[in-house]
């Protein structure tokens, strides 16, 4: 799910799917939009809760399933979290990439800047300008 946060905000589901091969591509029992505002912590918080809502309906309803249509999309795992900048984006693709990996089980988005490195965390999306903390020190 990280990278399609970073794609966009308005079409993210939760879903419960039959598990089949390749992996995601299996028929829908049932889905409900999630918001991707906040840290990745309350992005993961609110999945869960949805998740937990939407087996329930599954129990109780036993919806019959629907096949997925569309081609398929495939995103890769962020494995550097040094900040990356796009003069072809806004300012909210900086904010995304500080803000998926802000939790404590992820290093902070960085900047590395001469010998020092900047760390960002808890940012915030203000008229246009972002506000975060930051930590600096040495490489």
């Amino acid at each position: 799910i990280q990278n399609q946060i970073l794609e966009g905000i308005n079409d993210t589901k939760v879903n419960i799917i039959e598990m089949s091969d390749p992996v995601d591509s299996g028929a829908i029992y049932c889905s409900h939009p999630i918001t991707l505002q906040g840290t990745i912590t309350d992005i993961w918080l609110s999945i869960a809760n949805i998740a937990s809502k939407l087996i329930l309906e599954c129990v109780e309803e036993d919806p019959i399933p629907k096949y997925q249509t569309g081609t398929p999309k495939t995103y890769k795992k962020i494995k550097d979290n040094s900040i990356k900048f796009d003069n072809t984006k806004d300012i909210s693709y900086i904010h995304d990439q500080i803000r998926m990996v802000d939790d404590k089980n992820y290093p902070n988005a960085y900047l590395d800047i001469g010998g020092f490195r900047l760390e960002f965390s808890r940012s915030k999306l203000e008229c246009g300008e972002i506000i975060a903390d930051v930590r600096i020190k040495r490489k």
